[in-house]
């Protein structure tokens, strides 16, 4: 096969440190949120339900269905599928709908290997099932020559039209890269496809092209070529904002494993998580593997039904999950600094009781408090105002004076997390 030497199109994980000495606010360790939400079953299968937002803010479901395991897949979807039946037509979508008849079968828009359909949940039908805005459709290619690698082609990717503001439309919204990119994530990391094709027959090929090279995200990324084969040079034309695309677009998923990171151990950002490299940086490769060896390791939102709001390990999703552990852990939620839980954020808990306390506190484990213990007051800055500090903090950056008037935390900190 021909040596692909494809444009890489890569977003890395950018996180910057934090300056202690200025109280700087910025978050470390921010995720996209447009994460898996639930895995809605036991453990070994189920709907896959992914919550994608639009460019505003606002929350869309996107349902996976697996032609092949339709016993996992297939009930959710086809009853979503069959409530929104009638509006699978000319008027309402480009590519659905076929002269002389009204719509396509459920057999019919569901025939293919994968597809995804995007719903909004404030339009419901009478039976409360939800509208679909969006879908994607996919085949799997095999070639046995060996030029062609196994990939998936996708057939169509499509958001609903405006017809009227009684019903609801997914054009205009930036919705098409979070959803294809959910869709490319899923079938890579469930079921191991690296590989992608699709053909660019939009009218406004510029806008879809866009949308089809950029859907890489902090935890999913590819790169792409526009040729007219695999083993093609990378050759797109110039495109005008209303030309048609009429161009292939080839896709290889960055395989690259995703790297470890740990909890800072600078008390300020006790909630922030940092590369191994990034600690070298921090505290110089004299020292640095000490520091590493003792850091927390990354913790993430459960993906098991009843404990969504507690946090893991990658080991401990080993134990649990076994042959899956690495797709659950790739789209499970990464907690924030800012996230909150009975009232308290993220950051909260790991500075008032210690790291690993802090995190037994937030699973609902007695929140343990004890031995050598000092206090913490909030910070006398506006954008800090939220954060916890020892009077030695305050000193360090020159505000020691502030402490007598700086508003009070009712529970000390455990000395040994320091």
């Amino acid at each position: 096969m021909a040596d692909f030497n494809f444009k890489e199109k890569y977003l890395k994980y950018k996180k910057k440190y934090l300056d202690l000495k200025e109280f700087n606010s910025k978050k470390i360790g921010t995720s996209n949120k447009v994460l898996l939400i639930k895995f809605n079953s036991k453990k070994g299968g189920g709907q896959d339900l992914f919550q994608i937002y639009s460019k505003d803010g606002k929350p869309y479901n996107l349902y996976m269905f697996d032609k092949r395991n339709e016993e996992l897949y297939s009930e959710t979807v086809r009853k979503i599928v069959s409530s929104n039946q009638e509006d699978f037509n000319e008027e309402t979508w480009s590519f659905s709908g076929t002269e002389g008849r009204a719509h396509d079968s459920i057999n019919e828009i569901l025939k293919y290997d994968y597809a995804c359909f995007l719903t909004d949940p404030d339009y419901v039908y009478r039976n409360g099932r939800e509208k679909i805005i969006g879908y994607i459709k996919a085949t799997i290619v095999n070639s046995s020559d060996g030029e062609v690698p196994l990939h998936i082609y996708i057939d169509y990717v499509e958001l609903r039209k405006y017809t009227n503001e009684r019903n609801p439309h997914g054009q205009s919204k930036g919705l098409c890269k979070p959803m294809l990119g959910r869709f490319m994530q899923w079938l890579y990391t469930k079921h191991m496809y690296t590989y992608f094709k699709i053909f660019n027959a939009s009218q406004y090929g510029l806008s879809a092209r866009s949308c089809y090279t950029n859907a890489s995200d902090e935890q999913f990324s590819y790169g792409w070529k526009i040729a007219d084969d695999w083993g093609g040079i990378h050759s797109p034309k110039m495109l005008e904002a209303e030309e048609p695309g009429d161009e292939f677009i080839f896709m290889k998923v960055n395989e690259d494993e995703d790297e470890e990171r740990k909890y800072s151990l600078v008390f300020a950002h006790y909630g922030s998580l940092f590369t191994y490299e990034e600690f070298v940086d921090f505290f110089g490769s004299e020292y640095v593997q000490e520091k590493w060896d003792s850091a927390l390791p990354e913790h993430r939102y459960s993906n098991v039904q009843g404990h969504h709001d507690e946090l893991y390990t990658l080991d401990e999703f080993r134990d649990y999950w076994k042959e899956d552990a690495i797709y659950q852990w790739s789209i499970a939620r990464i907690v924030e600094e800012d996230d909150k839980k009975n009232g308290h954020t993220f950051l909260y808990h790991m500075q008032t009781y210690g790291q690993r306390n802090g995190i037994d506190c937030w699973n609902g484990v007695y929140c343990i408090t004890g031995g050598p213990q000092i206090e913490l007051r909030y910070s006398p800055f506006p954008e800090d105002e939220d954060r916890l500090f020892s009077l030695n903090d305050f000193r360090k950056v020159g505000v020691g004076h502030l402490w007598d008037g700086a508003r009070q935390n009712n529970v000390p900190l455990i000395l040994g997390d320091l």
